[in-house]
């Protein structure tokens, strides 16, 4: 069976940042610290990545899926709820992109090639691109933390088993030092009883000694 795990003071912000498996397995502290870094790192990333594709083209930018690597990593790093959140993050950011230069809000920077002038106004165009990052970010969102939480549970299983061994080693090992200290003490015993033991035996010898041999003259045979 294996051992419960003691749940930590994490807060509401580590509830929403850590992975389940990982609460109640000590050091939560430092983990709700890099916790946040991580969701902090992240979250910069993506503003930063999306202000990138909008010099580079927008929606136009051949490098919009660029945005699942982030939720892979916060898949990995963070829970699922947190997970979500940068999904939707990063689809927001770049909705806020497309939709700013659709409708002139921010500038377009065209990239050309195979985009005609003008198609970032279309609306089936940019709708079918955010539709299919969308799709892609919370797929892979899914995918990522799913992964992740079985991974994270195995992991979770083998920390609360190492600790259960590691409480059983100490148990046998003080047990042991109780046994030893038994066996000492009883050798100590032994070797005092012989010692007080052998005085009165070797008089007891002798006498019989005596006696048997008939020194004492004939006895009765009762």
């Amino acid at each position: 069976t294996a051992v419960k795990p003691k749940a930590g003071p994490t807060g509401l912000l580590g509830r929403f940042l850590l992975p389940k498996a990982i609460v109640g397995l000590g050091h939560e502290a430092e983990a709700v610290r890099a916790a946040v870094f991580a969701n902090s790192q992240i979250s910069i990333d993506l503003v930063l990545l999306a202000i990138v594709l909008h010099f580079g083209g927008g929606v136009e930018n051949p490098f919009l899926p660029f945005f699942v690597f982030h939720v892979i990593v916060a898949s990995i790093l963070l829970s699922r709820q947190a997970t979500f959140f940068h999904a939707t993050l990063g689809l927001v950011l770049i909705s806020f992109v497309a939709i700013g230069e659709y409708a002139g809000i921010l500038r377009h920077y065209p990239l050309g090639g195979s985009w005609a002038p003008g198609a970032y106004r279309d609306p089936a165009l940019v709708g079918a691109q955010l539709f299919v990052l969308g799709a892609t970010l919370y797929l892979a969102a899914y995918i990522g933390s799913t992964i992740a939480s079985h991974l994270r549970e195995r992991e979770r299983d083998v920390v609360l088993l190492s600790h259960e061994l590691t409480d059983k080693a100490n148990n046998l090992e003080a047990a042991y030092d109780r046994v030893s200290r038994m066996e000492r003490a009883k050798s100590q015993y032994m070797r005092k009883v012989a010692h007080e033991l052998r005085g009165p035996l070797g008089t007891i010898q002798t006498a019989l000694k005596v006696v048997l041999d008939g020194l004492s003259g004939e006895l009765p045979e009762k």
